[in-house]
């Protein structure tokens, strides 16, 4: 069997290409496990991760998930200069603003949660929200949290950077290799089917994204996770769009704000989501662009 054939047996497979499968393989080769292999059933990145924002943001609604954000934080930096593949990071710093005073009081127990996770957060007034934003009106805020380590990257770039220092460790990945069927025993599942053939496994970890609740209910497992319709537009060039533009969101207005090589790009955070193909997702999705939908934006 040459390099290039898909093995019959690996102590794990992930199945999935995208930023969270190669994520997952890279953090197991550094683990020391290396019998890993990777499928992706079109090409890396094909799914959702190539037209995502790219956010690097800190904070998350828990201390748990912001300590596993913040180990995000601490690996981009030093993902280029392991791999040689440019990642596109910038720490640009971060900005959550509040349109209310109710809001403020929210944003105010986020300095708590940087106590526990060594998460720096300052407590801003709005004109100290003006000097890390210039561009942005501030008559209408009461305030803000300035996090210094939020930042962006390019998914894409990251993802490959990613692979390739699990390539470097052993972990092997199979392009255009689509996972059929899962068979399982007990509450262990035992091989997946492919178009290239059987692959026996003694640890499966789906990392398939939209894709992931239509596959693990084909084995009566639930996933709760559902497709939605997600909008973002990228304006026009602008003077007054520094280098380092801040990422700034307004949970008020549910938008959020980060720059993108000198235009501003600005996505919703639906307060109400628009559900896309609950039956489930159609298998040659790849790359796939929905139409827009302004009013549902609006």
């Amino acid at each position: 069997m040459s390099e290039n054939d898909l093995p019959r047996h690996a102590e794990i497979v992930v199945v999935g290409g995208g930023i969270l499968g190669c994520s997952t393989a890279y953090h197991l080769s550094k683990l020391g496990i290396n019998d890993v292999i990777v499928i992706e059933r079109d090409i890396l990145t094909s799914g959702t991760t190539w037209h995502a924002a790219g956010v690097v943001g800190s904070l998350r609604a828990s201390v748990l998930l912001t300590e596993l954000t913040m180990e995000a934080v601490h690996l981009f930096p030093t993902l280029e200069q392991e791999t040689g593949q440019s990642t596109g990071y910038r720490r640009t710093g971060g900005l959550s603003i509040a349109q209310t005073q109710e809001r403020l009081e929210e944003l105010k127990r986020i300095p708590a949660i940087g106590v526990l996770t060594k998460l720096e957060a300052e407590l801003l007034t709005p004109s100290g929200v003006r000097e890390k934003a210039p561009n942005l009106n501030v008559d209408d805020i009461s305030g803000g949290i300035w996090i210094p380590t939020d930042g962006q990257t390019n998914p894409t770039d990251t993802t490959i950077a990613l692979s390739k220092g699990a390539r470097s460790r052993g972990v092997r990945f199979f392009e255009k290799t689509e996972m059929v069927t899962l068979k399982r025993r007990g509450r262990s599942i035992i091989e997946i089917s492919t178009n290239k053939g059987p692959v026996t496994a003694d640890w499966i970890i789906l990392c398939c994204g939209m894709w992931t609740r239509h596959i693990a209910n084909s084995i009566n497992v639930a996933v709760p996770l559902q497709a939605a319709e997600h909008m973002y537009v990228v304006t026009e060039p602008m003077d007054d769009v520094p280098i380092d533009q801040p990422f700034i969101r307004d949970f008020d207005s549910s938008i959020y704000i980060k720059g993108d090589a000198g235009k501003l790009l600005i996505g919703s955070i639906d307060p109400v989501s628009k559900p896309w193909c609950v039956p489930g997702i159609p298998a040659g999705s790849a790359f796939s662009v929905l139409p827009e939908d302004w009013d549902h934006f609006e």
